[in-house]
């Protein structure tokens, strides 16, 4: 919560910023936009499963797909929007057995999404591109999960994203 006022005081004081600068809402512009992407994540698995005993070891890869989408405002040289981003679930498979000889394994499953206030100054523009600073603050939320068919967990973590 406190890192959700803090996003909209930091958004608040940058809007008062552009009229103050003779920026006028008449003449704002509302923008919608979307993105995809994809990113290539690692896992270093670490641990120890009592039950077995067996240690969990190895690591893994995934690529994922991500999107986000986001509305804004355009004033001037200055641009506010909010944005809402999604990772896909990432699948690691991990040695439930220290290699030589694993039989049977570790599924992770990783998912995030993340909030997102931003907010953009164009430094330079000409024509149809511009060079611009910009900033945001925000949430992000991961979930966790590991199953090897005998132990399983899951866990979440909600932290202030920049």
């Amino acid at each position: 919560m406190k890192s959700r006022l803090l996003a909209i005081a930091v958004l608040s004081t940058l809007a008062a910023s552009a009229q103050a600068q003779g920026l006028s809402w008449s003449a704002a512009r509302f923008y919608l936009g979307a993105e995809l992407g994809q990113s290539h994540t690692g896992m270093d698995s670490g641990g120890y499963n009592q039950v077995g005993p067996h240690p969990n070891t190895n690591e893994d890869t995934d690529r994922n797909n991500q999107w986000d989408v986001k509305a804004g405002v355009e004033m001037g040289r200055f641009r506010f929007d909010l944005g809402y981003r999604e990772y896909e679930r990432g699948k690691y498979t991990t040695d439930s057995f220290q290699p030589p000889v694993p039989t049977f394994f570790y599924t992770s499953k990783i998912k995030s999404k993340a909030w997102m206030l931003s907010a953009y100054y164009d430094i330079v523009q000409h024509n149809k591109w511009s060079v611009y600073g910009g900033a945001g603050l925000g949430q992000a939320r991961t979930d966790v999960s590991t199953n090897d068919t005998v132990v399983q967990g899951s866990g979440s973590d909600t932290n202030f994203a920049w």
